[in-house]
């Protein structure tokens, strides 16, 4: 479930452009920039203009020209060429030039010199997408790409969208216009910049032209995700044509209706079929049971193929199909979920949604195509009950951080509505480990931990339970902290419970940190309950985004070696903030000559806005330093 999508249909993997013109001159030397567009940057768009020629509601040409100079190997990636091609898009015309630092010309490519290989997403079985690639040669930094090409599309859902700069990247002028029949039109939103086109009409078509110039380079943040306020603009034509099926993209209804009729003949099962259907639920009393004993049926039955074939990438295979092969994508085993439901007499609707763990929500006020998956929603009597169809692992009526706290396009019989998905809460996201620690007079020790995880921990768990038993010690390790151990031994629990429990036995050489004379160093607990140092807050302008929010709990129980008895304690701590709280408390039960440690760490809120980034840091640094404290024992 981590990573599918919906549709795989390239755009072009860099910023675009085209030409010398309005008195523009390209200049080609390093020299020639200024000190102000190389400062924070790693690259500088000298130019970078691209023109999209609409024809029809299905047909467009773009035009791009570059020049983009890179300074430092930090720009690097831009040295790697690659454009996505498919049945629907095509390009001719490609040429490549690069320039020294003197603005000197010293190499040149062509079409001929791109390697076209398939396009591998990591999960498609069969695509007919394919990549063009080119490794550009450079003796050194600064040197100079310029970059023309044609890209000529006979099927779109979406318009190009335009990118002003990334992160790192300043631009000396950036300039973008779309020429469009006025029948069709578009619309367009400019996104974390405030930019208008100017308008004019020519030919009987309408050109809105973009263009903004000496833009400084920012830093990038780490922690941002999609969330970054990168400048640019989402385009979108009102009439669109994919594959021969037009649709209307003025509104979320439009988008809908075209999918609707894209379904017609997928989203119904064979009356066998449904009676197969109505014997798995035959004796089960409410809908909402009804509804997971099918869905748990889905999990255990049935298998993630993505296959993506031209107007496949939209139209899933038929639910009859899926019910034979028992595999499909997310929008196949989507609509054969529905179909089950169906059968059943349940109403449910497949809805495209934006996956990621952090992903940003598409905008509601501008209907548009940014979706990459699909999944289903069941409106019930009292709540509606969303269900990822790809997971074999994922809790019924759990989205988790993949697909939740979104806006999804709800495909209705009358249309797309957008829909916001459940936001999680911390409570929902359990870790809650219990260790035992047998101390020997030598530092040495067996521990025993029993881990309790619900949520995205539990997820995480069931994941690190397929893998082989070195990369699962490196993950309690390297991931959470556990001392190296001699001896290993992990077990999992039944995975389809909720929620799922983890065993780990470990026999260590060293507990203690350290040892001075008769005393012994002991961390509080044998594993870091926070780990993962946050950036810097200076200047922060991003949102920084944690995967989920989550609870944290955790019991440590020290038996202590004959002989021995506790000299200090850490002090009980209390921390509480806008969102979130820390607290740890330590105490000595002399009768069983134990050392009992608690913490509990609490985070509401993953999506932290910039202003606020600096009261995360602190707390979250607190809470290590916490970590760092020491307890110590000493031998009578």
């Amino acid at each position: 479930m981590r990573r599918i999508i919906l549709f795989f249909i390239f755009a072009p993997l860099l910023p675009s452009a085209q030409s010398k013109k309005d008195g523009f001159n390209l200049n080609y030397p390093a020299s020639a920039i200024s000190d102000s567009l190389q400062k924070n940057a790693h690259t500088v768009y000298r130019l970078d203009e691209g023109i999209v020629d609409v024809t029809a509601p299905g047909k467009y040409s773009f035009h791009v020209h570059q020049v983009m100079t890179i300074l430092n190997k930090e720009g690097e990636h831009h040295l790697r060429q690659a454009y996505g091609i498919d049945k629907f898009r095509k390009i001719d015309n490609i040429e490549i030039k690069v320039f020294n630092k003197s603005g000197d010309i010293i190499e040149k490519y062509k079409k001929k010199d791109f390697a076209i290989t398939a396009a591998y997403d990591g999960f498609s079985l069969i695509t007919d997408d394919q990549v063009m690639r080119l490794q550009v040669a450079a003796s050194g930094y600064p040197c100079t790409l310029e970059v023309t090409y044609t890209q000529e599309v006979t099927s779109f859902i979406n318009l190009p969208s335009w990118y002003f700069q990334h992160p790192g990247v300043s631009v000396e002028i950036s300039r973008f216009l779309v020429k469009v029949p006025a029948e069709i039109d578009i619309r367009y939103k400019a996104k974390n910049i405030n930019i208008a086109p100017v308008i004019t009409n020519l030919n009987a078509k309408k050109n809105y032209l973009w263009e903004i110039k000496n833009l400084p380079a920012k830093k990038s943040e780490a922690g941002a995700g999609e969330f970054a306020k990168i400048p640019r603009l989402l385009i979108a034509a009102n009439q669109f044509e994919y594959d021969g099926h037009r649709g209307d993209m003025s509104g979320w209804k439009g988008i809908g209706l075209w999918y609707n009729d894209l379904v017609k003949t997928t989203n119904q099962l064979s009356e066998a079929y449904k009676s197969e259907i109505r014997k798995l639920v035959a004796g089960v009393n409410s809908d909402i049971e009804k509804v997971e004993t099918l869905y748990n049926h889905l999990q255990k039955n049935f298998r993630y193929v993505s296959i993506q074939l031209g107007i496949g990438g939209f139209r899933p295979f038929s639910a009859n199909f899926v019910h034979e092969k028992k595999y499909g994508d997310c929008k196949a085993l989507s609509n054969y979920m529905q179909a089950c439901l169906n059968a059943i007499d349940i109403k449910s609707y497949s809805a495209w949604i934006n996956a990621g763990s952090d992903r940003s929500p598409v905008d509601p006020d501008f209907p548009y195509d940014g979706f990459n998956h699909q999944i289903l929603c069941v409106p019930m009597d009292k709540d509606t009950t969303w269900l990822e169809c790809t997971s074999s692992l994922a809790d019924f009526a759990h989205l988790g951080s993949f697909t939740e706290n979104r806006n999804a396009l709800v495909l209705t019989e009358t249309g797309g509505v957008l829909i916001p998905t459940p936001k999680s809460k911390s409570h929902q996201n359990k870790f809650s480990m219990t260790t035992t620690i047998t101390l020997n007079e030598d530092g040495s020790g067996d521990t025993e931990s029993l881990m309790t995880t619900t949520g995205e921990y539990k997820y995480e768990q069931l994941a690190l339970s397929l893998e082989k038993s070195d990369l699962q010690k490196q993950y309690f390790v390297n991931r959470l902290g556990f001392p190296n151990p001699d001896e290993f031994d992990l077990s999992f629990g039944e995975k389809n419970l909720k929620p799922l429990h983890t065993r780990i036995q470990l026999k260590v050489e060293k507990v203690n940190d350290f040892k001075a004379g008769s005393k012994m160093f002991l961390r509080p607990r044998i594993y870091k309950i926070w780990s993962t140092k946050l950036p810097p807050n200076e200047n922060r302008a991003e949102d920084y985004l944690f995967e989920c929010p989550f609870e944290k709990t955790d019991t440590t129980l020290y038996k202590l070696p004959p002989g021995y008895s506790v000299e200090a304690l850490p002090k009980e701590k209390q921390m509480k903030f806008e969102f979130g709280s820390y607290n740890t408390k330590h105490s000595y039960d002399a009768q069983q000559q134990a050392i009992v440690i608690t913490a509990k760490f609490v985070l509401t809120q993953h999506h932290i806005p910039a202003e606020k980034y600096a009261l995360v840091k602190t707390f979250f640094d607190d809470v290590m330093m916490d970590d760092s404290q020491r307890i110590v024992i000493k031998k009578e």
